[in-house]
């Protein structure tokens, strides 16, 4: 039944993700990734919980159709990362 449908659907525009890992809890940085999504509402912005070996960590995932807007958000993103492990005198985690 899905084969006779194909034909009619229409795609629409590719959607990019980009991840930046943050090792903090998601309460550190989820006033801030707030912040940056009311001044990116074209980019979603998620944050994810993980319990890392020995640390608990946050996966921020950002997703766009637009390139530019993502590359753009995401490097505010990491720089906001950035100065939580600096505060929190953390390490980044390895990819």
């Amino acid at each position: 039944m899905l084969e006779a449908l194909a034909p009619t659907l229409q795609g629409g525009k590719k959607v990019l993700a980009m991840t930046v890992k943050a090792a903090v809890g998601e309460g550190t940085v989820g006033g801030p990734l707030g912040e940056l999504q009311a001044q990116y509402p074209d980019v979603k912005m998620g944050s994810y919980p993980q319990m890392g070996k020995d640390r608990v960590m946050t996966e921020l995932v950002l997703r766009s159709s637009d390139p530019v807007r993502l590359e753009e958000a995401t490097a505010k993103v990491q720089a906001m990362v950035d100065a939580a492990h600096a505060k929190a005198g953390v390490t980044p985690p390895e990819d």
